[in-house]
């Protein structure tokens, strides 16, 4: 499924609810004053909007993976917590991404 199917049969608005009106890299949202808008299938705040139309799909999915990895360590979220920290794991192991650095 492409991600332009995913808005299409899930809707932007449940997907704003899903990411709970938030940019998925950054986390700011429209109660911080930010602008959202939907690309791709997430949540993305205008500035990395922008910016993601330049990054290799690599670095989007590992930054995703670092905001998870945030959000779980914060909510105590163990599942998504081992999710993130193997993904980001298997990005350090295999040199993919090394200019995103990962603090533990």
């Amino acid at each position: 499924m492409l991600p332009s199917e995913v808005v299409y049969n899930v809707g932007k608005d449940e997907i704003f609810r899903r990411d709970n009106f938030k940019c998925v890299m950054c986390g700011k949202g429209t109660v911080d004053g930010v602008e959202v808008v939907i690309q791709n299938g997430q949540t993305l705040c205008d500035v990395h909007a922008v910016m993601i139309k330049g990054l290799e799909p690599a670095e989007i999915g590992k930054k995703m993976f670092l905001r998870f990895y945030e959000y779980a360590k914060e909510f105590d979220d163990k599942d998504l917590l081992k999710l993130s920290t193997q993904a980001l794991e298997f990005y350090e192991e295999n040199g993919i991404n090394g200019h995103i650095v990962w603090e533990r």
